[in-house]
């Protein structure tokens, strides 16, 4: 289910935070890997260089190893296209996004092996703040390394324009708690604060800013010496460092540095040599060529699986998710920062790990991608095609409808609201197949195997599982190619295509009373003999133009001020969120004036017709809005 990269708005914001996970697969059985390099360079001077020309990427640089050895490495396109520098593996710094939690959770691993966390203690006795005891199930370390906390997603404050914007790590924490909207291990919703709460308690536990824990106990000891946390990055890498890059259509543009505020969760630069180095310690038992982070043991248990939401799906081992295809297991982790992507996989049965990461907007869906075409070219399956189960018009409308996924959907806060931009679509179609549809994923048909679970038509490795609930109606379903997230089902009233309506319908009343405003003015300025209305009808008449005026500027003011949260600055918006306020307010006062033009009959019976519809559908908009957590200051 590769993810297409959607241009709104919403883009920036939604790439700096998002992780693009690989399409997985099913059980077959698989063929032998590569035997020398050579297969490698054959591969990747194949695929990445039509991946730069397809996806209008700059540069990017992969590593391979097997066997406890790198045995490929190389750059390709430009680290800076203006000055000509082409990508090096081994001297091109690449920031690598989300991929730096995995030295959260390989520094947690280390700490357990000391004997000094504890995967299932309550979290709360490691942090110098309190996370809210909501659920009687504690918050566990090992919850946080599946994201299965119970979190809401926040965005708020994730980026800092400078470096001197950053907060220090438990400053931060302590001061965006997110809601827990779930019990713990109900199922996975990807939790950026999550991983900053581990990083976190890494720090309390050792005594020591996780950065320089990293550095101390996992860089320096494995030899990556081109590794850092640090923003900006140390100045004597500065030269070094790739430049980030957006498409225009014509040329590449850089953009600024980006940083990441709660560090630990994606603001690594490092070199793909380098990270050749971290996944040969972590295949190697916990060691490398140079030294040993973790022993033989706790490596081993860190690639095992202990979280999924069904059996046959992917699921997560100790901070690695699955990836697999072709019947082989695959783990590891994305990042996508806006400008950088990048993805580290693990094969562990046949020793294998592969790292690649560009350095433009663009790739978004490109390491998915190509550890897809990597799996299927190295380790090719072919499987028999689904047995469709052929489901009745009725069984397949069960299935219909809007469903949300969990780790974009904060339930407390304005940042509700951004999924409006992102919906996932079930619609059932005429030859029996179900069409998944959404500017997150793009459009997949899916068949009907079993009663509750369909696969991917042109990729039946790819699974959607449902679940429904005691009375037997679907509640939410589950990707193979993400088990991140699970996409929940929205009710009637939380169903998208209402909202929609309402908001087109909103703004078509809205403008069409504008105009009808501007007609009547027009009328009464220039037309002699226009009639004398007693002052309460001129009041009234005023305050609907002021609801329709006040409707139509507030998704347009909404939608350019709410970029601005991820950098913690809400100045605008708590301007525009002082609309539906004042929107509430006025049809409050309009339906007072509404009532006496109707028993005086002033104003004519076409104009308070319209203005009974204006009232009716400012209701319905501020019930929407109510609902996406808009009415009102609700950070």
């Amino acid at each position: 289910m590769g993810k297409k990269c959607f241009r709104s708005t919403m883009a920036a914001l939604c790439l700096a935070l998002a992780v693009n996970l690989p399409r997985p697969a099913a059980a077959s059985r698989a063929q032998a890997g590569p035997a020398d390099a050579g297969a490698y360079r054959g591969f990747f001077d194949r695929a990445l260089p039509a991946q730069l020309e397809e996806f209008h990427i700059a540069g990017a640089a992969v590593a391979v190893v097997e066997n406890g050895e790198p045995v490929f490495a190389k750059g390709y396109g430009f680290a800076d296209v203006e000055d000509r520098i082409a990508a090096d593996p081994d001297a091109t710094l690449f920031r690598i996004g989300s991929t730096t939690k995995l030295f959260v959770w390989t520094a947690v691993m280390q700490l357990v092996e000391r004997g000094e966390v504890d995967l299932d203690a309550d979290i709360n006795s490691y942090l110098d703040f309190r996370i809210p005891d909501t659920y009687p199930e504690p918050i566990t370390l090992r919850r946080l390394m599946t994201h299965s906390a119970g979190f809401e997603d926040r965005i708020t404050g994730y980026l800092a324009a400078s470096g001197g914007d950053q907060s220090p790590l438990g400053a931060w924490l302590a001061g965006n708690i997110p809601a827990r909207v779930r019990a713990p291990g109900v199922f996975s919703s990807y939790s950026n604060y999550g991983a900053g709460l581990a990083g976190y308690i890494v720090e309390r536990v050792s005594g020591i800013p996780f950065a320089r824990y990293a550095e101390k106990n996992i860089f320096a000891p494995l030899g990556m010496n081109r590794t850092s946390l640090d923003q900006p990055i140390p100045a004597a890498w500065a030269g070094e460092l790739s430049k980030g890059y957006v498409f225009t259509g014509a040329d590449f543009q850089s953009l600024d540095f980006e940083y990441i505020v709660p560090a630990p969760t994606g603001s690594a630069t490092s070199t793909a040599a380098d990270m050749a180095r971290f996944m040969t310690a972590i295949l190697g038992g916990g060691a490398n060529g140079h030294a040993r982070i973790l022993g033989a043991s706790t490596a081993a248990t860190m690639l095992t699986r202990i979280f999924g939401h069904d059996p046959l799906l992917n699921g997560w081992a100790y901070g690695l998710y699955e990836m697999s295809r072709n019947g082989v297991r695959a783990l590891g982790h994305a990042g996508d920062t806006r400008l950088f992507h990048s993805l580290l996989a693990l094969i562990p049965e046949k020793n294998i790990g592969v790292f690649v990461v560009y350095n433009s907007e663009n790739a978004f869906d490109a390491q998915s991608l190509l550890l897809e075409e990597f799996m299927d070219a190295f380790f090719p399956a072919a499987l028999p095609p689904a047995a469709k189960l052929e489901l009745s018009a009725e069984e397949l409308a069960k299935f219909a409808g809007s469903y949300r996924q969990t780790r974009r959907f904060a339930e407390t806060t304005v940042e509700k609201a951004g999924t409006l931009f992102e919906p996932i679509l079930m619609t059932p179609t005429a030859d029996g197949a179900l069409l998944l549809s959404s500017a997150w994923y793009g459009e997949i048909r899916f068949i009907p195997v079993e009663p509750l679970e369909f696969v991917q038509e042109d990729d039946p490795q790819n699974r959607l599982i449902f679940r429904t609930d005691a009375d037997g109606i679907i509640t939410r379903a589950f990707a193979q190619d993400d088990p991140t997230t699970a996409f929940e089902k929205m009710p009637w009233h939380a169903d998208y295509t209402l909202h929609y309506l309402i908001l087109i319908g909103s703004a078509g009343l809205f403008l069409a009373t504008l105009l009808a405003a501007l007609v009547c003015w027009i009328v009464r300025r220039f037309v002699k003999n226009a009639e004398t209305l007693p002052r309460a009808a001129v009041i009234g008449r005023r305050i609907f133009p002021a609801i329709a005026a006040a409707g139509l500027l507030f998704p347009a003011g909404f939608v350019l001020a709410f970029g601005g949260i991820a950098y913690g600055d809400t100045t605008l918006l708590s301007v525009v969120l002082a609309l539906p306020v004042l929107l509430l307010v006025l049809s409050i006062g309009a339906g007072y004036f509404l009532v006496r033009a109707w028993e005086e009959k002033y104003w004519c019976a076409a104009e308070r017709i319209l203005y009974s519809l204006v009232l009716m559908v400012s209701a319905g908009f501020l019930w929407s809005l109510n609902y996406w957590n808009l009415l009102g200051w609700k950070y």
